[in-house]
């Protein structure tokens, strides 16, 4: 079994610049209160999958999970923009991407009981292709 990694909450900006290069995140306790996850999470539950979006959605059963992962969420409901820019968060991806960094992309995903436990999920590819 693995250890869960350490929430450490730095309040300066530069120290959750340096905890997301050394660690590869930086902790924001209560950015959200349960009224605005409660809202989200009903949101998500809402959201129907867009075939064109590449959006997908599995049922349960038959030693399956379900899960729900929609692309370019943002787009789909005002409510979602609100998430975006949040005060801290906007401030540490300017700082680790420059002052012109931009949102492309917004995914949800919601993921049912039962599912195995995994290792770390990473979207990048740590070898050079030719």
């Amino acid at each position: 079994m693995t250890d869960p990694l350490p929430l450490v909450h730095y309040p300066e900006l530069e120290d959750q610049a340096s905890a997301m290069q050394q660690d590869g995140y930086a902790y924001f306790p209560g950015i959200l209160n349960r009224e605005e996850i409660t809202e989200l999470r009903a949101l998500m539950d809402r959201l129907e999958p867009i075939e064109t979006y590449f959006d997908n959605e599995s049922a349960s059963g038959q030693g399956q999970y379900y899960t729900k992962v929609l692309n370019n969420a943002f787009n789909r409901d005002p409510l979602l923009r609100d998430f975006i820019d949040r005060s801290g968060v906007i401030e540490l991806a300017e700082a680790l991407h420059g002052e012109d960094a931009h949102v492309i992309g917004m995914t949800v995903w919601l993921t049912g009981s039962g599912r195995p436990a995994q290792k770390l999920h990473t979207d990048w590819q740590p070898l050079t292709l030719p």
